[in-house]
């Protein structure tokens, strides 16, 4: 837990760095080492996450209801269509 307090902490201050310099979040805008930094949280948080469960894509859209259109996925912080 303390592990995953951490890395949170880190990618907020990482985040909120940005947003002071540039007036908004843009991964792009963080330096190479910034970037993999980042990225390397981000992938510990997910694992942390991770509880192992596996749920088809046609199961959750089954559970949208008949004819329901998807709104996307929303894995990480990014929408994915």
């Amino acid at each position: 837990m303390q592990e995953g307090a951490r890395a949170r902490a880190r990618v907020r201050k990482i985040e909120a760095h940005c947003i002071r310099r540039h007036g908004g979040f843009d991964w792009e805008k963080l330096s190479p080492k910034l970037q993999d930094e980042y990225d390397a949280l981000c992938v510990l948080l997910d694992r942390l996450r991770d509880t192992g469960e596996s749920i088809p894509l046609r199961d959750i859209l089954a559970g949208a209801g008949a004819g329901a259109e998807p709104k996307g996925l929303l894995l990480s912080g990014s929408r994915v269509w």
